[in-house]
């Protein structure tokens, strides 16, 4: 599978567990990470290990780099650029051609704070000690105090002058004193921790939007766009739901069970052109792949009130497809070929131009009306989903869908014929609760 690629730079033996921490997070998240130190490396084995890195960052999308208190090897000594240096000197090249989307930099925090602690400490030197004439003609050491190296910083000169390059001072200074563009990519991010790191990449690598996500979204268009096609039919060229057939008698039908209404016999036609395949097509739907992205959870929301994950719309409408889905294959396994015939050979028998009165309490009409629910539901939540996940409309739009039952109200006391699966849950729950309680 073809994975966005992410070059990770900076020296090794400072960074070695920050580096296989950070390594296990992206490849978790669906990137392929190429950091030169690990086996999986992808390089030319004839080539030099410095040209190897930088003609692999040239294929990736994505640059982080990490800046501590080792300057690491030299890549030439005349000017004195290091291999990290020269690395994101390259991809800072490419970014500014488009061909790296994103170039990411920290900065460990103790070294950023010994930087500007240094700074303080060499103007304080400019402004303040250089005012003395003993001390005038020692001018030079006293600057070197500022670039000495610590226990902290083993390479500060070096370390000091890369994170000014990085920030690109100089441009900076030059665009505000005159009418040229502010440089780009010049921003930092410091780190104490591996959380810190992360908390920048979640926010910078999911604007692009989080890779597992969209690999679900993509395997899921595919499976919804193929069971669409199996519930379509087309004429004159344009393509339309087969479910459209029964639109009129549905529509017709009363939400009472028991009551009466009539059909015309354009209505009949239609039903029973509905009735011939409708009913058929559940067989032909597929739900592995949609099945699998429940039950790996990646819709789930976690709600922080409360403490626990929710369904949230998406989740709840991939639920809903596959209740949508089994209950249409149901009814060819329920009412079966003999059913169906039955069915075509009652509306066959109306004269042409006659129109029909039912009752809706007709039990050979129930599986067609069921089966028309659950296309209608199918078209829907695909309708939903796929615009979701081309951006086209926020998930809160959630569609209207049919319930299971067909009819709304059984009997003569308006009692729903249908209850949903959270009322199903809260009834359950407030009997265990009330069972609990007795016990006491």
């Amino acid at each position: 599978m073809n994975k966005p690629k992410i070059f990770v730079s900076s020296t090794i033996y400072d960074f070695k567990d920050l580096r296989s921490a950070l390594k296990y997070w992206l490849t978790e998240k669906g990137y392929e990470v190429r950091m030169s130190e690990r086996n999986d490396f992808k390089k030319d084995s004839n080539q030099n290990s410095y040209q190897a890195c930088l003609d692999s960052i040239k294929e990736c999308d994505y640059f982080i780099l990490l800046i501590g208190s080792r300057a690491g090897g030299i890549y030439s000594q005349n000017p004195l650029i290091t291999i990290t240096q020269k690395e994101y000197q390259y991809a800072n090249e490419l970014a500014q051609k488009g061909v790296i989307k994103k170039l990411l930099v920290f900065v460990r925090k103790s070294v950023w704070d010994i930087r500007e602690d240094r700074r303080s400490l060499q103007k304080y030197i400019e402004n303040e000690l250089l005012k003395d004439e003993d001390l005038k003609s020692r001018e030079e050491q006293l600057k070197l105090i500022t670039k000495q190296s610590s226990s902290i910083v083993k390479d500060a000169e070096i370390i000091f002058d890369f994170i000014k390059e990085v920030t690109k001072v100089d441009e900076m200074k030059k665009a505000i004193q005159s009418s040229e563009d502010y440089p780009e990519r010049n921003w930092i991010n410091q780190f104490d921790n591996f959380e810190d790191i992360i908390s920048v990449l979640k926010i910078e690598l999911r604007a692009e939007y989080d890779v597992e996500i969209k690999r679900w979204n993509e395997n899921l268009k595919q499976e919804i766009s193929e069971n669409l096609a199996r519930l379509s039919t087309s004429s004159n060229h344009e393509i339309f739901s087969i479910f459209n057939f029964a639109t009129l008698a549905r529509r017709k039908l009363p939400e009472k069970f028991g009551q009466s209404y009539t059909l015309n016999s354009k209505e009949i036609v239609m039903l029973k052109a509905f009735a011939t395949i409708g009913i058929l097509q559940g067989e032909l739907l597929s739900l592995d792949v949609i099945t699998a992205a429940i039950n790996a959870g990646v819709y789930l929301k976690y709600n922080n009130q409360i403490g626990k994950y929710n369904s949230g719309n998406i989740q709840k409408a991939l639920l809903d497809m596959v209740l949508s889905i089994k209950g249409l294959k149901r009814q060819k396994q329920v009412f079966g070929e003999n059913h169906i015939i039955d069915i075509i050979n009652k509306l066959s028998q109306i004269p042409e131009g006659a129109s029909l009165t039912l009752n809706s309490d007709d039990m050979l009409l129930f599986g067609v009306y069921a089966a028309y629910d659950y296309h209608y539901n199918i078209y829907q939540l695909s309708k939903y989903l796929l615009g979701i996940f081309e951006g086209i409309i926020k998930d809160d739009k959630y569609p209207f869908l049919y319930q299971e039952g067909v009819f709304k109200v059984f009997g003569d006391n308006d009692e729903p014929s249908t209850i949903l699966p959270q009322e199903a849950y809260e009834a359950c729950i407030n009997k265990l609760k009330m069972e609990i309680k007795s016990d006491e």
